[in-house]
């Protein structure tokens, strides 16, 4: 079971980096100490805005960011960070924002473990989902193919 915050349109999920790929954390999982880590949020529909990400430890005291994030076209954010050295409980706060950086933000919360014990990430081989919109040819490719499909209908 994968584990995802969906609250109308805002998700949010962390990853696990092994080489160049990234594997969902299951829910209930636990990463390693200074392991490689993907916080990935989404937003909202087209149309960029911005993402705070915050890490909080089990007392509530922030432990990392915030760091804001723009987010690409598709309203996606992303950034790739290293777990806490501590063992613990700890939790991914984004707060999300569609457009300029004013109004309110849309706050959203997952909850993950840091384990020594934890086991390895899986092997790579999944799809980098947050990379998918960074090369602005994959946006011209997509929409080129959406409007030849719309000539052909």
């Amino acid at each position: 079971m994968v584990a995802r915050l969906q609250l109308a349109r805002h998700t949010l999920t962390i990853e696990r980096k092994r080489g160049d790929a990234f594997t969902l954390l299951a829910a209930g999982g636990s990463v390693r100490p200074e392991e490689g880590i993907r916080f990935s949020a989404h937003f909202g529909g087209f149309g960029s805005g911005w993402v705070e990400f915050s890490v909080l430890d089990a007392q509530g005291v922030t432990v990392w960011g915030p760091s804001s994030i723009e987010a690409n076209l598709a309203g996606n954010a992303w950034e790739d960070v290293q777990a806490p050295i501590e063992p613990g409980t700890y939790t991914l706060l984004a707060a999300g924002r569609q457009g300029l950086r004013f109004g309110s933000p849309h706050p959203a919360t997952r909850t993950f473990r840091v384990d020594p014990r934890a086991p390895a990430p899986p092997a790579g081989g999944g799809f980098d989902f947050g990379a998918l919109f960074t090369n602005p040819w994959t946006i011209v490719a997509i929409l080129g193919a959406l409007i030849a499909l719309g000539i052909m209908i």
